[in-house]
């Protein structure tokens, strides 16, 4: 019993000898690593027991899981010491040996097993998860060939022939397919070749232009890749060329058709169709239709409906029509372009209201330059020739820097009062005190009449003004450089006076310093006046992004206002333009302000005709490309709810011909619950009334109902679509007859 209890003694402090380091190791990790690897583990643990043998489409999956599980091992194997960690440790190492052998066993296979599940997919029907598998089975095995050739029997199917083609192709040349396999490859590509050429072919009998060349394109992707002789390239291009011609011939005979019925806006916007298709397709298609022949009738077509308008609809419409007028012009050859031009000119109004408007601000706003209100110092030929800035940097040089040299002038036998006097003189100039100057030069002058000294004080005289004349002038220009211009035009003016005063008018000194700094000054404040007109811009720029129209528009009054002259002629062209820009949706703003004015005191009559005036200058201009918005009737109505004021609108829409606008109000009435029964004899007489209108415009019996396509599918317009067919139909006929 003794000896038992001293070999269990032993044994205990051995394990604890051992266990020392174990426990030593377990306390530097903290409770919140525990935490966190034990998550870390727990995450990979879940993920590796979920693997599946009977799931070969996860293979990849698997793997990407096995590899991060598989990190996770080795970033914590040395963390065993803590035996929570260790035994969670230990499981997803013995999970990850497990998964490594049957991800090792299933990979070769899964590729096989994916594709039989796609063919499954495929015979089903079920075309977009038979390219899942097949791309599976690609990520398996991206050499698998039958995977290859069902991915491009798909996009042969969906007539993607360069795609099939390419793949193909590539399987042929390095995946080295076995003989059925190849057989196979060449076949479909026959197959997929003969198959498309002649549905285009059938297209093009059918004159389906458009379709015959999506399917011709496709069989030139496939000829790129063609290397098994099996495209005629030769026929392709041909195939493709009458095709484009065939679209591109289209496209002229829907704008001939819509010339023909008067809807020239429409002929403009196919024949414009044309023509780019024309211009991307050039070098492939046969211009048979003549473009400069329909350019020429589509021009002359907008110019007679502009030479009709009168009224509000001259001053809306009649620019727009002749600008239209001028493009399609544009397209046609030289002589016929002049003719139009001309028909154009005729009719364009001397000048637009915009530009009077415009011309009336800057009229008010006429202004002299320097050297028009002192033409006396300029002559005509002096503003060509001379570079006042450099004549300038001459006076002064040799005035204001320097001074008058007193000293230069005087005789040796002068006065010594006389002398004391331009002494004197000279000081007040130096310090710019020029009446000091001038008045002790005055008391010299009595002076000189009683000693003799006359001329040597003329002298002194015109040096003193020549001086005083460069400085003036010179602050002059300081000023407006400060942004001073009443302080310069008082120096200017000050100093015009003096050298009337002193009659020095002629003298070539004064000239000289007068007429370079009059045209220096005209170009400072030119130069001035164009930075504060570029300011203006930018802050119209601004408040039209902040779609602010009433304070951009005070802006570009108040930067057109600024003066121009004859030496000064401002760059307002960019200022005219947002001026341009502001007017519509200021417009806008106008009719609709009216409309709500007349919808608070019930004038249903004026505020239809606001509105939808509004509403035609919002289109017509796409005002919403400026971020405005414009509340279409319906929502206008509804947001009214009354149902009365509803019919009451309708009524007067009928009764203007806004056709368009009072289908929405009907759709207002819809949106209130009410049922199409209720509303019956007013879709019947609206469709009578729109049918008739569209009639005399010249519409053929497919384009009207065309117009009306979007409230035909919705059964609650029943009455109206149905009507508005059988009148239309009545119109036609009546027409013909």
């Amino acid at each position: 019993m003794i000896k038992y209890k001293v070999r269990r003694s032993i044994a205990l402090l051995a394990m604890a000898f051992f266990m020392l380091p174990l426990a030593v190791d377990a306390q530097k990790i903290s409770n919140n690593q525990r935490t966190t690897i034990l998550s870390d583990l727990d995450e990979n643990i879940r993920l590796l027991s979920k693997f599946q043998y009977d799931t070969p489409e996860l293979i990849t999956n698997y793997a990407a899981q096995l590899s991060d599980a598989e990190k996770a091992v080795a970033r914590y194997a040395d963390y065993k010491s803590d035996i929570m960690v260790y035994e969670r440790w230990y499981m997803l190492k013995k999970l990850v040996e497990q998964n490594k052998e049957m991800i090792a066993f299933l990979q070769p296979k899964s590729a096989d097993w994916l594709y039989r599940q796609g063919v499954a997919e495929m015979e089903s029907g079920n075309g977009k998860r038979a390219m899942n598998f097949f791309e599976k089975a690609l990520n398996a095995n991206p050499k698998h060939v039958l995977s290859h050739f069902q991915i491009a029997r798909l996009d042969i199917d969906s007539t993607k022939l360069g795609d099939a083609a390419k793949r193909l192709n590539e399987v042929l040349e390095t995946m080295n397919p076995n003989s059925d396999e190849e057989a196979l490859i060449k076949g479909i590509l026959l197959y997929a070749y003969d198959k498309n050429y002649m549905y285009a072919i059938n297209m093009e009998k059918q004159e389906k232009y458009a379709q015959a060349v999506a399917v011709m394109l496709e069989l030139e992707a496939f000829c790129m890749y063609d290397n098994l002789g099996i495209c005629d390239s030769a026929t392709v291009d041909n195939t493709l060329e009458r095709c484009r011609t065939g679209v591109y011939s289209n496209q002229i005979e829907l704008a001939r058709k819509a010339l023909k019925s008067k809807r020239n806006v429409a002929a403009e916007d196919f024949a414009m169709s044309a023509y780019e298709y024309y211009s991307a397709n050039k070098n492939k298609i046969k211009d048979d239709m003549n473009f400069n022949t329909l350019a020429k009738q589509i021009a002359e077509s907008y110019i007679q409906e502009a030479s009709t308008f009168t009224g509000n609809k001259k001053a809306t419409l009649l620019d727009e029509y002749l600008k239209r007028a001028t493009m399609m012009a544009s397209y046609t050859d030289k002589a016929t372009k002049e003719l139009l031009e001309a028909k154009v000119a005729a009719l364009q109004p001397e000048k637009t209201r915009l530009e009077l408007k415009q011309e009336a601000i800057e009229n008010a706003a006429i202004d002299t330059s320097y050297s028009e209100r002192f033409a006396q110092y300029i002559s005509a030929e002096d503003e060509d020739l001379i570079d006042s800035d450099e004549e300038v940097r001459n006076i002064e040089e040799t005035y204001v820097n320097e001074g008058t040299k007193v000293g230069q002038t005087k005789k040796t036998s002068i006065s010594k009062v006389i002398d004391d006097k331009f002494v004197e003189t000279k000081t007040y100039l130096s310090v710019n005190s020029f009446d000091k100057a001038l008045e002790v030069l005055e008391s010299a002058n009595q002076l000189a009449k009683i000693e003799g000294d006359k001329d040597e004080v003329e002298k002194m005289y015109l040096l003193a003004i020549r001086e005083i004349t460069a400085k003036r002038m010179s602050a002059a220009e300081f000023a407006i450089w400060q942004g001073e211009p009443d302080v310069a035009d008082s120096l200017i003016n000050v100093t015009n006076d003096l050298i009337k005063t002193y009659k020095v008018e002629k003298d070539t000194a004064i000239v000289r310093i007068m007429k370079s700094y009059l045209m220096t000054l005209d170009k400072k404040v030119c130069s001035k006046r164009q930075e504060e007109l570029n300011g203006y811009v930018y802050s119209i720029m601004d408040c039209l992004r902040r779609n602010d129209y009433y304070k951009a528009d005070a802006l570009v009054r108040t930067a057109l206002a600024i003066p121009e002259s004859k030496n000064c002629k401002l760059d307002k062209s960019r200022l005219k333009s947002l001026m341009e820009q502001i007017q519509h949706p200021l417009e806008y703003i106008d009719y609709m302000d009216n409309a709500s004015k007349c919808l608070k005191r019930g004038d249903t009559n004026g505020y239809i005709q606001q509105y939808t005036t509004a509403e035609a200058l919002y289109n017509r201009n796409e005002l919403g490309t400026m971020g405005m918005t414009h509340t279409p009737m319906r929502e206008v109505l509804l947001q009214v709810e009354d149902v009365d004021f509803a019919l009451n609108a309708l009524e007067v829409m009928i009764k203007y011909k806004e056709y368009m606008v009072a289908l929405e109000a009907l759709g207002a009435i819809k949106d209130m619950e009410y049922k199409a029964a209720q509303t019956k004899n007013i879709q019947d007489r609206l469709a009578k009334l729109m049918s008739f209108d569209m009639s005399k415009q010249g519409y053929s019996y497919d384009d009207a109902v065309e117009t009306i396509h979007y409230y035909s599918t919705d059964k609650w317009y029943k009455y109206f679509t149905k009507a508005f067919k059988k009148y239309m139909k009545t119109w036609i006929k009546e027409k013909k007859m």
